[in-house]
C-alpha cells in the first residue's frame, strides 16, 4: 500500500516493489522493544504521547505519524516520534519485556531435561544438572511459562566434590513448543568446577 523511505518521504501504492512477502519466513534479527515503540532494523514503530503513534527512521525523519481520531500526519517530519526514547537494557538476566518483572532462577518444576543424574539445576544448589553422557545434544529446557525478552543467562558449575560443568551451550527457543529457533552463536560455559558464567 505504501513505501516508507529514510528521507521521511513516502511512495504511494499500489505497488509491488520492496514486498516482504518474497523475504522467507526465518529466525527473527533485528528487533528491539523499548517503552511503547518496536524497532525493526533502522525503523521505530510506536505511542509518542497516547494521542499520536508513528513511523519513523534513524535519519531523525518521520515518515507518518497517526493521530487517535484516525486522521494522519505525512512526512517527511523532525517532530512527533520515539527517536529519543531509549532501549529498554534490563540489569537482571531474564526480565519480563519492558523490564517490569524478574524471573531470576525458574523453579525445578518448570524445567525438563534430555537425560540427567541430578535433577537439581537452580542456581545456588550445591548440586547441579549433569548430562547422563558427555556427548552434543544434551539439553535442559526451561518453560518460562509466558513470552519473556530473555537478556542473558547464568551457568553455575556443580559446587560439590563432582567436578561437573558444561562447557559451551546454544540456546534455542520457542513460542509453541513445536517449532524451534536457534539464537546465532556458541555461547562459552564453565572453565572450571566452581563459580559461574554469565
Amino acid at each position: 500500500a505504501q513505501v516508507f523511505r529514510p528521507d521521511g518521504t513516502l511512495i504511494n501504492g499500489p505497488t509491488s516493489l520492496y514486498s516482504l512477502w518474497k523475504r522467507p519466513l526465518r529466525e527473527p534479527s533485528g528487533i528491539s522493544f523499548g517503552d511503547r515503540f518496536v524497532e525493526l532494523g533502522q525503523w521505530r514503530v510506536g505511542d509518542i504521547d497516547g494521542r499520536h503513534a508513528s513511523i519513523a527512521h534513524q535519519s531523525r525523519k518521520t515518515a507518518m505519524v497517526f493521530r487517535n481520531d484516525g486522521s494522519t500526519l505525512l512526512g517527511p517530519r523532525s517532530d512527533l516520534s520515539t527517536l529519543s526514547d531509549p532501549l529498554r537494557v534490563c540489569t537482571v538476566f531474564v526480565k519480563q519485556a519492558g523490564c517490569m518483572a524478574t524471573l531470576d532462577n525458574p523453579p525445578e518444576a518448570m524445567r525438563t531435561y534430555s537425560s540427567t543424574t541430578v535433577a537439581l539445576s537452580a542456581l545456588d544448589s550445591k548440586r547441579a544438572w549433569v548430562s547422563k553422557t558427555s556427548a552434543v545434544g544434551q539439553w535442559m529446557q526451561i518453560d518460562l511459562g509466558a513470552i519473556k525478552k530473555v537478556v542473558g543467562t547464568v551457568l553455575q558449575s556443580r559446587m560439590d566434590s563432582k567436578k561437573d560443568w558444561v562447557s559451551e551451550y546454544r540456546v534455542v527457543y520457542s513460542m509453541d513448543n513445536k517449532q524451534w529457533y536457534t539464537f546465532p552463536g556458541v555461547f562459552p560455559g564453565n572453565t572450571v568446577w566452581f563459580g559461574k558464567a554469565t
